[in-house]
């Protein structure tokens, strides 16, 4: 039997994973890396294990480590209450502006955090002009992404979380009513004096 399996066979292993991934791992007061994480070396005996990860609520709980073992520790972690999360906006094609509940947040490609969960108003407007509306449901504590194609024909469909999508034409809109009432006083100035008397 040579040093390492020896000493391997008296120190033990935690293996550590959680939903979502990314916590932050700390054992026995000592911050280790994050989640999935795997950590060998261990005494064995009862440790303290605390999961953090923002938005979400700490998990904090004792471990055993068994000697010549590793003991996997799973744990979901929950959103915190009134914890937001964060939108991440990609667009096809990207470089649209984007606004959330009538705030500027950057130009797509884009992760903003939000302030609060629930239904935001989103806003964009693409690199041709053209306006895109949309309504999203966030959940506590939830990371989300959403992909919005900005080349899609114009329609008004369901959007994701049963939201709207809305392609707005108002300035094509508000063009063609120009257009029409300039035509209409053209039409009545040529119109009246042509009249025979």
């Amino acid at each position: 039997m040579d040093g390492r399996q020896g000493s391997a066979e008296r120190t033990g292993g935690l293996l550590v994973v959680t939903e979502p991934p990314g916590a932050s791992v700390a054992l026995d007061g000592r911050p280790v890396g994050e989640a999935p994480l795997r950590i060998d070396g261990l005494e064995p005996g009862w440790h303290a294990l605390v999961l953090a990860l923002a938005g979400h609520v700490d998990v904090v709980t004792p471990v055993e480590v068994r000697a010549g073992a590793t003991t996997t520790v799973r744990s979901r972690l929950e959103p915190a209450a009134g914890a937001a999360g964060t939108l991440a906006v990609r667009t096809e094609p990207p470089g649209a502006s984007l606004w959330v509940d009538g705030t500027y947040a950057g130009t797509t490609p884009v992760v903003v955090p939000l302030e609060r969960a629930g239904t935001v108003a989103l806003e964009l407007v693409g690199p041709d002009g053209l306006r895109h509306r949309q309504m999203h449901a966030i959940a506590p504590g939830a990371d989300e992404t959403l992909v919005i194609d900005l080349g899609d024909p114009v329609r008004l469909e369901p959007g994701p979380a049963g939201g709207t999508v809305i392609r707005d034409f108002g300035i094509f809109a508000l063009l063609a009513m120009v257009i029409a009432v300039v035509a209409g006083i053209l039409f009545a100035l040529v119109g009246s004096g042509s009249r025979p008397k």
